[in-house]
C-alpha cells in the first residue's frame, strides 16, 4: 500500500475510472494485487461525502453530528459487506461457468467504482449554493454516476473474466440484486425488532 502511494499509481487508475474504464479493467485484471488495499479507501471517503451532500438539501439539527459519525460507521461497515458478498457470490457465478477465480480483482474493481460519487459533493454544494433545484439534481446526479459505476464494474468484470459486456453486466446485477433485497429485509427485521424491545421494555 506504502509502495502504490510513493508512486501514484492510484491517481492513473482514479482518472482512468473517470476517462477510460477499459484502460482501468485491462489495468486491474493482470494483477491480483493491483493497488489492493488502498481501494478500500475509497467506498469510505465516497460514503461521507454522500451523507454530507444529502446533508445539503435540508436545514441541519443535531442529530446532523450522530449522523455524520455513528451514520457514516454503520454505512461503511454495510457497504463492506455488500462489496465482499457480491464480490463473493460474483466469483463463485463465473467458476460455475468455467473461469478461473479472482475475487481479489473484483473486490478491487468494485471499490474502485465508488469513484464516480465522489463528485457528488461539489456538484450538489454548486446547485445548493445557486440554489437551482438541488434535491433534483441530487437525484439526476445519483443515478447517472450510479450507471457509470456500474458501467465501470461491467467493464472491469469482462476483461476480468473474458467475456463480453452485456453478460458481465448480468452477472452482476443479479447478485447485487439479490444482496441488496437480503440487507433491506435484514435492516426492516432489526427495525421492527428494536420498536418492538423499545415498546415492551
Amino acid at each position: 500500500m506504502k509502495n502504490n502511494l510513493r508512486t501514484l499509481e492510484w491517481t492513473d487508475s482514479l482518472i482512468e475510472v473517470l476517462t477510460s474504464p477499459r484502460s482501468l479493467a485491462v489495468r486491474f485484471a493482470g494483477s491480483e494485487k493491483h493497488l489492493y488495499g488502498i481501494t478500500f479507501l475509497i467506498p469510505m471517503i465516497s460514503t461521507i461525502l454522500m451523507l454530507i451532500s444529502i446533508s445539503l438539501l435540508s436545514p441541519q439539527t443535531g442529530y446532523f453530528y450522530f449522523k455524520i459519525t455513528y451514520g457514516w460507521i454503520f454505512l461503511v461497515i454495510c457497504s463492506f459487506v455488500n462489496i465482499f458478498l457480491s464480490s463473493a457470490v460474483i466469483d463463485l457465478v463465473f467458476q460455475f461457468k468455467g473461469k478461473r477465480g479472482s475475487v481479489r480483482r473484483v473486490i478491487n474493481i468494485i471499490n474502485i467504482s465508488y469513484f464516480p460519487k465522489i463528485l457528488m459533493l461539489p456538484l450538489i454544494l454548486f446547485f445548493s449554493v445557486i440554489d437551482f433545484a438541488p434535491p433534483f439534481f441530487f437525484l439526476l446526479l445519483l443515478i447517472l454516476l450510479s450507471v457509470w459505476s456500474l458501467y465501470v464494474i461491467s467493464r472491469g468484470l469482462s476483461e476480468i473474466y473474458s467475456v463480453d459486456l452485456p453478460n458481465a453486466f448480468l452477472i452482476y446485477a443479479v447478485p447485487y440484486a439479490a444482496v441488496i433485497a437480503v440487507s433491506v429485509l435484514l435492516l426492516f427485521l432489526l427495525a421492527f425488532l428494536g420498536y418492538g424491545f423499545a415498546v415492551n421494555f
